[in-house]
């Protein structure tokens, strides 16, 4: 309406229009107050229209804010969903991961321990093996540049062929055979113990060679199917070659008085849990038989 008012100024009507308002007839006067009357509708008629054209402006104008706000409100919405579904996945596969490491610890070891005490592996087998079906098909998470987690402690050989991985020094003790680096802590120990009246035994370096043909007959024949792929990926599962620290020489599943410790409550076990760290050896929390030595 400004705009208009304006442009009357700047554009005053036509000189013919004021010879009009000046007519002293009645004629004219009559003709000069239609002529008034004509302008003043049609000064008028612009003016509504400009107001009902600012009003619809205005109306789509806030329509589309809202509309906006509604969309930005979605999609911050989507995009929470999106950071809880791919920390969830995150918390999934930290978890299979850990999983996973167990079952390359323990699925060595039931095996093995199922040629000497059938029934004691054949125990843990069965406990591995519904820990496997528990992460199948949980997607395997990238390597972490931190160095947390397990890592192989042996070089892969170039192909999938029947490379032979060489075993450390090793030196046996009281029938127990371990890598010569713990060798004199494992003798000191074991004096220790037949002191106290605990008479141990066990079996500690295990050749990583077998598990690579574990491998090899359970999981495929590749580079990748021998030393990478998960062992619940496996038929049956089976635990990587290079993880397991009997494969060192530097664990043991320990024997008291020719049974395997299978219990917290085993004299044997309670001997050991109050001085095993004095010679260097820690227990695998879930395994009162397993001790391993970081040499």
């Amino acid at each position: 309406m400004a705009k208009y008012a304006v442009k009357a100024y700047v554009e005053p009507p036509d000189e013919a229009l004021m010879r009009r308002f000046e007519a002293t007839s009645a004629q004219e006067d009559a003709t000069r107050n239609a002529l008034l009357n004509m302008q003043s509708r049609t000064d008028t008629d612009v003016i509504d229209q400009l107001r009902s054209t600012k009003a619809r402006l205005e109306e789509q104008l806030s329509r589309a804010r809202q509309s906006k706000a509604e969309a930005e409100a979605h999609a911050a919405e989507a995009q929470g969903v999106l950071q809880s579904l791919s920390a969830a996945q995150t918390q999934q596969q930290a978890f299979a991961a850990q999983i996973r490491q167990r079952l390359d610890d323990r699925l060595s070891d039931a095996t093995y321990l199922s040629k000497l005490d059938a029934s004691f592996g054949a125990s843990i087998a069965a406990e591995e093996a519904a820990l496997a079906n528990a992460v199948i098909g949980i997607p395997v998470a990238p390597p972490s540049s931190s160095g947390g987690g397990s890592s192989s402690t042996t070089t892969p050989p170039s192909s999938g062929g029947s490379t032979v991985v060489p075993h450390p020094p090793l030196t046996t003790v009281n029938g127990i055979t371990v890598a010569t680096s713990i060798a004199a802590d494992l003798r000191s120990m074991l004096g220790a113990a037949s002191a106290a009246g605990i008479n141990l035994g066990g079996y500690g370096y295990r050749d990583i060679n077998v598990q690579i043909q574990l491998r090899r007959q359970n999981c495929g024949t590749s580079d990748y199917a021998i030393w990478q792929m998960p062992a619940d990926s496996c038929s049956p599962p089976t635990a990587r070659p290079g993880l397991s620290w009997h494969e060192q020489g530097l664990a043991i599943d320990f024997q008291a008085n020719g049974s395997f410790i299978n219990s917290r409550s085993n004299p044997a076990f309670v001997w050991l849990a109050a001085n095993a760290a004095r010679f260097g050896f820690t227990n695998l929390p879930s395994e009162p038989w397993h001790w391993s030595h970081p040499a």
